[in-house]
């Protein structure tokens, strides 16, 4: 079955709108904050052993104190707030978005890439409702972004599709 070039590109947008949301999952907050706590670790396990470098006279108790409650303040919000948990959830999602858009340019390739298309959008929509806790809030830059990315991929395929000249609104309406 041969479609039109508006059923594929309301297929691309639609898909498109779900992986701009799953690739921008790894700038969430938490990722930052699971990044810096990483850094952190390494630096305080670091300096834990610093007294043994330097003689505890030329220091000031007082220094190492507050940088044990700083550490353990930190720690604590950390464990609390499952910054950990939910930033490899949200490096995973972005992980598994980004396989789905290089899914996404190969079925473009395709003659009749419909099918493909229709299987892509069945997978996005899966991974966002099991990822939906990791995904971030639409905003006014993912709308440029998903501008961007749907010119890019039509671009990328419409040479390849072999596609009918016209279908009726109602063939349209069917596929959402």
């Amino acid at each position: 079955m041969s479609y039109a070039r508006a059923q594929i590109e309301k297929k691309i947008d639609l898909i498109c709108k779900r992986l701009i949301k799953g690739k921008k999952s790894k700038d969430q907050k938490s990722v930052k904050w699971f990044y810096a706590h990483k850094f952190l670790s390494i630096i305080f396990v670091g300096g834990a052993g610093a007294p043994a470098f330097f003689p505890i006279e030329q220091m000031t108790k007082g220094i190492w104190v507050g940088l044990a409650f700083l550490l353990a303040l930190i720690f604590e919000v950390y464990k609390t707030f499952q910054v950990e948990k939910t930033a490899i959830q949200a490096l995973a999602a972005h992980e598994a978005f980004s396989a789905i858009e290089v899914e996404l340019e190969n079925a473009l390739e395709e003659e009749d890439p419909m099918n493909s298309l229709i299987k892509i959008q069945e997978k996005v929509q899966v991974l966002n409702l099991n990822f939906h806790m990791s995904l971030p809030e639409w905003n006014a830059i993912m709308d440029t972004e998903l501008g961007l990315l749907v010119t890019r991929l039509i671009d990328h395929g419409q040479g390849n599709w072999s596609l009918s000249e016209s279908i009726s609104e109602d063939r349209i309406e069917d596929d959402e």
